[in-house]
Formats: structure tokens, C-alpha cells, sequence
């Protein structure tokens, strides 16, 4: 066999080989999708809220419209699955910082209260000095209409609705023991008119609880709706 046939073949056999690998099935590489996260949005009502929350007037706060809020945030929290992850916890400690102001206005209304009390504890006194039976004296309800609708008309309904914020904050504080008392004010205020409660022991009480309130913010609470997830508007 000559050097040229030996050259030949060689050629054939590389060029074979060269054919059957371009013949075989080509192995696609994966393509690389990039997967966004998918978001996650807090609940309508809960963007509703978180709105109505940053566009509180804070300085001074408005305390009419925060006892409104903290209501809302009271039927929001009853409902599962409205608030996610920790909104609810998050949006409790802006509502706790704005609520020291209602606990510094529940103070001043429960010394609006004791004076009115006072007022009539006074009245009913002199009276009993000179009842034959002064344990068992039936008030006058003259005496009583006047003290309720005194108090009706300087603090009553408002005691009332810093109560139902109040008493939601952390069991023992600040905020929570004055709230107890505005709670309790129609309880009280009867103990003390029938002389199972002191006025003066109870006004000392008031006051002790009154002064243990952190001061007032000096600067503007932030009330952004950052701590909720929710679509802006396109």
C-alpha cells in the first residue's frame, strides 16, 4: 500500500468522525429564567387603616380621631388573617406612642371628674349630718340628676373611650393604670358617694398614676404607612 493511499484513508477516517459528531443530539443548556418574588400585599382594610393612621393630625394629636383609630385597629385585630407577618405589632407601637397623650388627657379629665364628685359627695354630707338615719338616707335625685349630667357634659364620654384604648396597653404600665381608673369611673365615683370609698384616697391614687405617665413626645410621632404592604396607586 502506498504512503499516498495511507494518507488518504487517514483523511476519511478523521473527516467520518468529524461528521458523526456533528451528528449528535446537541444537550441544551437550562435557560435562566429570572423568577421575581411574588408580593405579598396586606389587606384592603388594613391599607384603609394605615392611611387613616398616617394622615392623623399629631401635633397636637387629635385625640377624638386616635380614640377612633384605636378602635379600628380593635375590630382589625378580632378578625384572623387580617393583619400578616407583624403588622399588628408594628401598627400597636405607633398607636402606643400616640396614646400617651390620651393617658395625659385622661388625667386631666379625671380631675375634672373628682371635682364634680367632690361637689356632690359635699352636698350629700351636709345632709347626712342631719338625718336621723345617715347610713340609710336615700340621696336626693336632684343631687344625682346634677352630678351625672356634670359629668356627662365635662368628661364622661371621653373617659370612656380613652378607657377602651387605654386598657389594651401593656398590663401594669403607665398608660394601662390610668386607663383602669377612667375605666372604673362610674364604679368609683358611686363608692364614694356612699362612703365605701375615701375621696381623698382615691384622689391621691389619681394623682400618683397621673404623675408615673411618661412626658409628652417633643417631637413628631411618625405615623408612615411603611409598616404595611400595600399598592400604589398607578
Amino acid at each position: 500500500m502506498s504512503q499516498y493511499t495511507i494518507k488518504l484513508k487517514m483523511l476519511m477516517l478523521v473527516a467520518s468522525m468529524v461528521v458523526m459528531a456533528s451528528c449528535q443530539p446537541q444537550t441544551e443548556s437550562p435557560e435562566k429564567t429570572s423568577e421575581a418574588p411574588i408580593a405579598r400585599y396586606s389587606n384592603a382594610k388594613v391599607c384603609e387603616f394605615s392611611q387613616e393612621l398616617a394622615a392623623l393630625p399629631t401635633n397636637p394629636v387629635n385625640t377624638a380621631e386616635l380614640r377612633y383609630l384605636n378602635e379600628q385597629w380593635r375590630e382589625l385585630n378580632r378578625s384572623e388573617r387580617m393583619f400578616r407577618n407583624s403588622e399588628a405589632d408594628d401598627s400597636r407601637a405607633i398607636l402606643s406612642e400616640l396614646n400617651i397623650a390620651l393617658a395625659h388627657e385622661t388625667a386631666v379629665l379625671l380631675q375634672q371628674a373628682i371635682a364634680v364628685t367632690a361637689e356632690a359627695y359635699e352636698q350629700i354630707e351636709g345632709l347626712r349630718a342631719y338625718a336621723s338615719d345617715p347610713d340609710n338616707m336615700k340621696v336626693p335625685d336632684s343631687i344625682t340628676r346634677t352630678l351625672v349630667n356634670k359629668l356627662e357634659d365635662c368628661c364622661l364620654n371621653q373617659l370612656n373611650g380613652n378607657a377602651t384604648a387605654l386598657v389594651r396597653e401593656e398590663k401594669n404600665s403607665a398608660l394601662y393604670n390610668i386607663g383602669t381608673f377612667a375605666y372604673f369611673i362610674n364604679r368609683d365615683v358611686n363608692q364614694i358617694l356612699r362612703n365605701e370609698l375615701s375621696l381623698s384616697e382615691y384622689e391621691a391614687r389619681v394623682a400618683k398614676a397621673s404623675a408615673a405617665l411618661p412626658p409628652l413626645p417633643t417631637e413628631t410621632i411618625s405615623t408612615a404607612p411603611t409598616w404595611a404592604q400595600c399598592r400604589t396607586a398607578e
